[in-house]
C-alpha cells in the first residue's frame, strides 16, 4: 500500500518545531520512528497534510539521571531504553516493557514517546479501505456504532502500548510543550479511557520528556505480557507491578497497571487495601480479582474477550510474583 501525499517538516530546534505545530494544528502529525504512523497512513486511517519529523531534534533524545528522578527524552529509542545502565535494575519494569515491544530492528526505530501516544486499535477499524467500507462507520471512524459491541453507545477499541503501564507503575510524569506554554502531568492523566479519543493531548502539543521519580527504600518491579507471537504482536493482555516494602516485607506501596484491558491503561487501587500487609498468595489472588473486575475486554482483537479476561488475572499475578522475587534476590530492583 502506498502512502498518501504529504509535505514534511524537519525542524532543528524546539522553537521551530513548536511554531510549525502551532501554525498547522489539525492538519499535521508528528513522526518519531514512524512504526505506528506510517502503517495508519497506508491504511488511510490518518491522512495528514503535513508530517513533522523529530529526527533532527537532539533535545528529545537521551536518558539523564538527576537528583530525585530519571528523565527520558520522548525521542529515545526503545532499544536505548532496554540497554540503558541508568534504568537497569532500578526501573526494571520499564526495561522489561521496552524489551518486549515487537522485534529488535523495530525497537531501534520506535521511540518511547510514540509508544506512549499510540492510538487505540480494533479488528473492525484497523483495516484497509475496501474491507472497512463494507462495515458501518464506527465511532472511531466518525460514525455512531460500535462494530465490536452491537448496540454500544461508546467505542471499545483497545490501547495496546507497552511502555505506559510500566511507566505508570513508577508514577511517571510527562512533559508537554506548545508554542505558548508547557505543562507537566502524571502519565495516568494522559489517557481518557475513551476509545474514540484516547489521548488527552492538544493538536499543537509535543511530548518532550518523561520523568520517573526515584523510589525510596526496597522495591521491585516487573512487566508481563501475553501475545500470539513473541517477536511481533501487540499484547493480548499485559500488566506492570511495582512493590515497595518496609521491615518484615510489609507493603509500603503496591501499584498494578493493566495494559490491553480497555481503551487506556488501568491503574488498580491496591495500596489502600494492602499497605502494611505481606503479599502472600491470598493477597495476590485478591489483586488478580481486582484486575479481572477492572478489565474491559471484547471480541475486537486476535483472541476472544472471554479468554483475555481469564489471562489478565494470570499476567497480573505473574507481575506481582516477579516483582517480589526481585526484592528477595537483590534487596532492591
Amino acid at each position: 500500500m502506498r502512502l498518501p501525499p504529504f509535505d514534511v517538516f524537519e525542524p532543528r530546534t524546539m522553537k521551530d518545531a513548536l511554531s510549525i505545530m502551532h501554525d498547522h494544528a489539525g492538519v499535521l502529525k508528528v513522526i518519531g520512528g514512524g512504526t505506528e504512523l506510517v502503517g495508519l497512513m497506508k491504511l488511510r486511517l490518518v491522512v495528514p497534510q503535513y508530517v513533522l519529523s523529530t529526527r533532527k531534534l537532539g533535545a528529545l533524545r537521551g536518558i539523564e539521571e538527576k537528583k530525585n528522578e530519571v528523565v527520558i527524552g520522548a525521542g529515545t529509542s526503545l532499544a536505548e531504553i532496554m540497554e540503558s545502565p541508568v534504568l537497569a535494575g532500578r526501573f526494571q519494569a520499564v526495561v522489561d516493557a521496552a524489551s518486549m515491544v515487537a522485534a529488535y530492528p523495530i525497537r531501534t526505530r520506535a521511540t518511547i514517546g510514540g509508544n506512549i501516544l499510540q492510538n487505540t486499535r480494533c479488528l473492525y477499524y484497523n483495516l484497509s479501505e475496501i474491507p472497512r467500507k463494507g462495515l458501518p462507520a464506527c465511532f472511531k471512524a466518525g460514525g455512531n456504532v460500535c462494530n465490536a459491541v452491537k448496540g454500544s453507545k461508546r467505542c471499545f477499541s483497545v490501547y495496546q502500548g507497552d511502555m505506559a503501564p510500566a511507566l505508570m507503575s513508577f508514577d511517571a510524569r510527562i512533559h508537554l510543550k506548545r508554542y505558548n506554554g508547557s505543562r507537566k502531568v502524571p502519565l495516568a492523566q494522559l489517557y481518557t479511557g475513551d476509545g474514540k479519543n484516547p489521548v488527552a493531548i492538544g493538536l499543537d502539543e509535543l511530548l518532550t520528556h518523561i520523568s520517573i521519580p526515584m523510589p525510596a527504600g526496597v522495591y521491585g518491579s516487573s512487566f508481563q505480557k501475553i501475545r500470539l507471537r513473541k517477536a511481533l504482536d501487540y499484547p493480548l493482555a499485559s500488566a506492570a507491578a511495582f512493590v515497595s516494602v518496609k521491615a518484615g516485607n510489609k507493603v509500603d506501596e503496591v501499584r498494578v497497571v493493566l495494559g490491553a484491558a480497555g481503551s487506556g491503561p488501568k491503574l488498580l487501587d491496591t495500596t489502600t487495601g494492602f499497605k502494611g500487609k505481606v503479599l502472600a498468595e491470598k493477597q495476590m489472588a485478591e489483586i488478580s480479582e481486582k484486575a479481572l473486575k477492572a478489565a474491559e475486554m471484547t471480541d475486537n482483537t486476535a483472541l476472544p474477550g472471554s479468554y483475555r479476561r481469564k489471562i489478565i488475572k494470570v499476567v497480573a499475578a505473574r507481575a506481582l510474583r516477579d516483582a517480589l522475587s526481585r526484592i528477595e534476590r537483590s534487596g532492591k530492583s
